[in-house]
């Protein structure tokens, strides 16, 4: 079987399979998530920031298109569960979470890091002029 490492890990969990290969890929050294909101939210510079707010994502099991993200809401003291006022799980294409951002259908979204960084190198976001990342973390190796 070949999967995500989120399913990976829940099948480990849950039913004990083990893998006997990994994929890797020395273009591609991790995989992370985003959480995007508006340029004009100073009300949200920070994970804490996210109480009550709505937040889209791709769907509850989506690894970088949400549990990377409500991995690090935890640890910031934001229950995604409880917490939040309301998860907006649209589906793909993920794209669309930028969209509902961008029309204030949402307070914030949760996107992988890549397709993030694929839309500004394309001109179709513009970082801190139309987005900001919400308690970003500086990493140059998480640059493509």
């Amino acid at each position: 079987m070949i999967t995500n490492p989120g399913y990976y890990i829940a099948l480990e969990t849950e039913v004990g399979v083990s893998r006997i290969a990994t994929l890797s890929s020395p273009t591609v050294p991790a995989i992370a998530s985003v959480i995007l909101t508006r340029a004009d939210r100073a009300d949200l510079r920070e994970l804490s920031d996210l109480k009550g707010k709505r937040i889209a994502a791709v769907s509850p099991d989506a690894f970088a298109g949400y549990l990377v993200a409500a991995r690090e809401m935890l640890d910031a003291g934001v229950d995604p569960e409880t917490d939040l006022g309301e998860r907006r799980f649209i589906g793909l294409p993920m794209f669309r979470a930028i969209e509902a951002i961008m029309e204030g259908e949402v307070d914030a979204g949760i996107v992988k890091a890549c397709m993030a960084e694929q839309m500004v190198r394309k001109g179709l976001i513009t970082i801190n002029a139309e987005v900001i990342a919400i308690d970003a973390v500086s990493n140059d190796q998480y640059h493509s």
